[in-house]
């Protein structure tokens, strides 16, 4: 689920800014729908830091061909839309394993995509293994 303006919008930031890498964000969700069915929430950050929705996805599971599925779909729309190359050089999402192999997939398509961990969940994934550690001094 997208809009026009949306895609014109991040497709637009790309062109004014061509020597920035514009950050793509992927993350997902459960328990918003009746259904229990996951949503993939993919936007990107401006260069003053803003997060911009690009699209919602509602998959049935949770599993790496959903996630490389939406991203080839998106490259497929700003083709045929736009005539535009939508080529993201780097994703960021968390360590969830559908979205790091969709990613990894989706290399077929996008071969110079570099995937970056969020730092909250780096930092939520050491604070709950630290807390397990025993310390001894």
């Amino acid at each position: 689920l997208t809009t026009f303006r949306l895609m014109d919008k991040n497709r637009s930031a790309s062109v004014q800014h061509t020597n920035t890498n514009i950050l793509l964000h992927i993350d997902s969700t459960f328990k918003t729908n009746k259904s229990g069915y996951p949503v993939f929430v993919v936007g990107y950050s401006d260069l003053g830091g803003t997060f911009h929705v690009l699209c919602i996805a509602i998959t049935s599971q949770r599993c790496e061909p959903d996630v490389a599925w939406v991203l080839q779909m998106f490259q497929d729309a700003f083709t045929r839309l736009f005539e535009y190359a939508w080529n993201p050089a780097i994703v960021m999402g968390d360590a969830d394993d559908a979205q790091f192999n969709g990613i990894e997939v989706s290399l077929q398509v996008f071969p110079a995509i570099q995937y970056l961990m969020c730092f909250f969940h780096v930092m939520q994934k050491c604070w709950e293994h630290g807390r397990q550690m025993e310390w001894n001094e």
